[in-house]
């Protein structure tokens, strides 16, 4: 009885491991890619929308590059435009777009070296439009910006960012 019962036991733990072939699992992304696609395409005209709303409602006088960077230039001077690798001194605020101020430079320039990073790329494409001692405000969507993540300070996540600054020397 007792090697019947045995041969039993090892019959079944045989056939559990005969049971259905395991599922492939799908390595194709695609669909994946497309509905990420698709939904960032729509978070973007969200905010871009956002933008142009905060822009009528504020009756300001902006351009937008193709990038999406929206800006006004309120002062220029003759001197000549930055260029990639000069030495950029500016005061600034940096705030979102309900007021709350974020950071300001306290009249204590910042200073970067224009095309090297360190900053939005929004604000290195508006940097390369000013000159020493031009004044301006850009809107940075959040691609241009701080992304998805925010700086994990006090930038929140997707934020669209409001620089109003002043370009105090440029070497």
């Amino acid at each position: 009885m007792f090697r019947i019962l045995r041969l039993l036991v090892v019959f079944f733990m045989l056939n559990a491991c005969y049971g259905e072939p395991e599922q492939k699992i799908s390595t194709d992304t695609t669909a994946a890619k497309e509905m990420l696609i698709e939904s960032n395409k729509k978070k973007l005209k969200s905010e871009l929308e956002l933008i142009a709303k905060y822009v009528n409602d504020n009756k300001l006088d902006m351009q937008k590059t193709e990038s999406g960077l929206w800006y006004k230039i309120s002062k220029t001077t003759n001197d000549a435009l930055i260029s990639l690798g000069d030495k950029v001194s500016y005061t600034f605020k940096l705030s979102l777009l309900n007021g709350t101020v974020l950071y300001a430079s306290n009249a204590a320039p910042k200073t970067i070296i224009a095309g090297k990073g360190g900053v939005e790329s929004g604000l290195e494409e508006g940097l390369l439009m000013l000159n020493k001692g031009s004044k301006a405000m850009f809107i940075l969507p959040p691609h241009l910006a701080h992304g998805i993540a925010g700086d994990n300070n006090k930038i929140p996540q997707r934020a669209i960012i409001l620089y109003e600054l002043e370009i105090i020397d440029v070497q």
